[in-house]
């Protein structure tokens, strides 16, 4: 078993204080993403997600989840567009 030291412990508590107060600062803020879905502006979704599979493809592996929710983010998008 590990030996409980009461320093990581002391620097666990500190992040977690740290975490949970950046979400309730942040829990009524929308990210720029939504904003632009919402606005029917282009997204950054190719440059983030889109850019994943691209590299991931290029090493002649899958990243079947960043593809999925870039098609998901492009959908919206063209659905917000009215495409």
């Amino acid at each position: 078993a590990l030996e409980a030291r009461p320093d990581v412990d002391e620097i666990r508590d500190e992040m977690l204080g740290a975490v949970e107060a950046c979400v309730a600062e942040n829990s009524r803020n929308f990210s720029s993403m939504y904003q632009d879905l919402h606005a029917g502006r282009p997204t950054e979704i190719d440059a983030l997600n889109g850019w994943i599979v691209l590299a991931a493809a290029e090493r002649g592996i899958q990243a079947p989840t960043n593809a999925r929710l870039a098609d998901a983010v492009r959908a919206r998008r063209r659905q917000s567009a009215g495409e």
